[in-house]
């Protein structure tokens, strides 16, 4: 068998410029790559938690097509932050800030059964082949009063605005081509497909369900709270 790998490689750039003390601004985008056979402790394609126990290594034919891109791998991650601080008086301070972030997808895969181990074992195509989830972009706003009180103390209230545009964004589909048991196509392309059989030679049941969404962005929200510091 070969040996487990998981390998990133990260790019990251960070801007950043403080007006007057009043405003602030912060801006980040990094560009990471992680490829490897193996998800880690959790089994992505599978949704199987088991630490030191997931199938990934159990039979040597469980890890064709499984070097690629794995599901934590998400190229782009951008974020931008601004903050207004406005004093009130000579203990308050009113603060206004706004989040946009854009993350790439996850790779969506192909998978079918095997006969031992059952159902979305078996990467019918490459890790990835199937292309990627949409990118997910959020626009989030804050509005907070902090007061400073004797003795070290503060308090603050806080009103966060989640998701201000309301998007409903797909985040994970259905990667189950198949549960029938398959065999892996070595290499192959979505075009390859069409040649795939079960081990007896007939042609498998497809999933009428491939690709389909089976989670959204959570919608926009209102989030209130406070906070005692000393």
């Amino acid at each position: 068998l070969p040996r487990g790998q998981r390998t990133t490689h990260a790019m990251v750039l960070t801007a950043q410029r403080e007006l007057a003390g009043r405003f602030a601004f912060v801006a980040s985008y990094s560009y990471a790559r992680t490829y490897g056979n193996y998800d880690g402790w959790f089994s992505g394609h599978n949704g199987q938690l088991a630490p030191g126990s997931t199938t990934a290594f159990d039979q040597g034919d469980l890890l064709t097509n499984r070097s690629g891109p794995v599901a934590t791998d998400r190229p782009h991650n951008l974020k931008l932050y601004g903050v207004y601080r406005q004093p009130l008086g000579k203990h308050g301070r009113l603060s206004l800030s706004a989040v946009f972030t854009a993350v790439s997808g996850r790779p969506i895969n192909v998978l079918g059964a095997h006969p031992y181990f059952g159902a979305r074992e078996v990467f019918v195509l490459p890790a990835g082949a199937g292309g990627r989830t949409p990118t997910l972009t959020q626009l989030d706003l804050s509005l907070r009063y902090e007061h400073a009180l004797p003795k070290r103390v503060g308090v603050e209230v806080f009103v966060d605005l989640l998701n201000v545009l309301n998007q409903r964004t797909v985040t994970n589909v259905d990667d189950e081509y198949t549960a029938s048991p398959v065999a892996p196509i070595l290499n192959g392309q979505l075009a390859d497909l069409t040649r795939l059989r079960t081990g007896d030679g007939s042609l498998p049941v497809l999933n009428p369900n491939y690709g389909a969404p089976t989670a959204y962005q959570p919608p926009l929200a209102l989030r209130l709270g406070g906070r005692l510091t000393f």
